[in-house]
């Protein structure tokens, strides 16, 4: 069947996949200049129409100076891939997980830059917390170290005081009421 696909079906097929993906897939002309995005990619960074995306440069959808840097890595790599954090046309923020490539024609020519996204601030939301969480934890637990030792300390200076004690109480038995038992043994 594919066979039967001619060379304009094929681009129908790719356009008609890249619009129902759930993941934002967006394309850049050479120079960064949005000329495709899909409904996904419209819907994450918060805009109504994807015409209120297309011809803007890509930075202008970015915190930071991050997308320049990934930006020149495909353009010198033909790829890259990690996180960036996307700002939302309200302004909000937003961490986002990409892989970028340039597309070449059939001679290898660049024809445009693709870029794939994957809204993953929820992922790190519960880094964050688990993070903060483990923190947490390993504070407590140098706490529960911390009292435990102290604990022990007590409880070595309770024993020495508990021994003292004795031979103090033997001691004055000895010196008090030892004579008064000797003299009573002789007295019978």
């Amino acid at each position: 069947m594919l066979k039967q696909l001619q060379k304009d079906n094929y681009l129908t097929l790719f356009r008609k996949a890249a619009e129902c993906s759930i993941n934002a897939i967006a394309m850049t002309d050479m120079e960064g200049n949005v000329i495709y995005v899909n409904d996904s990619t419209v819907k994450l960074w918060g805009y109504d129409y994807e015409k209120e995306m297309l011809g803007r440069f890509v930075a202008e959808f970015w915190e930071g100076d991050g997308i320049l840097k990934t930006f020149e890595e495909v353009h010198c790599k033909g790829y890259s891939k990690g996180e960036d954090v996307g700002k939302r046309k309200d302004g909000s923020l937003f961490n986002v997980q990409y892989t970028a490539n340039i597309i070449r024609d059939d001679r290898g020519d660049p024809l445009a830059l693709f870029g794939a996204f994957v809204d993953i601030t929820k992922r790190k939301k519960a880094q964050r917390a688990s993070k903060k969480k483990q923190q947490e934890l390993e504070t407590k637990s140098k706490e529960l170290e911390d009292a435990n030792a102290a604990l022990r300390v007590l409880l070595k200076k309770r024993e020495d005081d508990k021994i003292e004690l004795e031979q103090r109480v033997l001691s004055n038995v000895k010196k008090l009421i030892e004579p008064y038992l000797e003299k009573l043994q002789k007295s019978k």
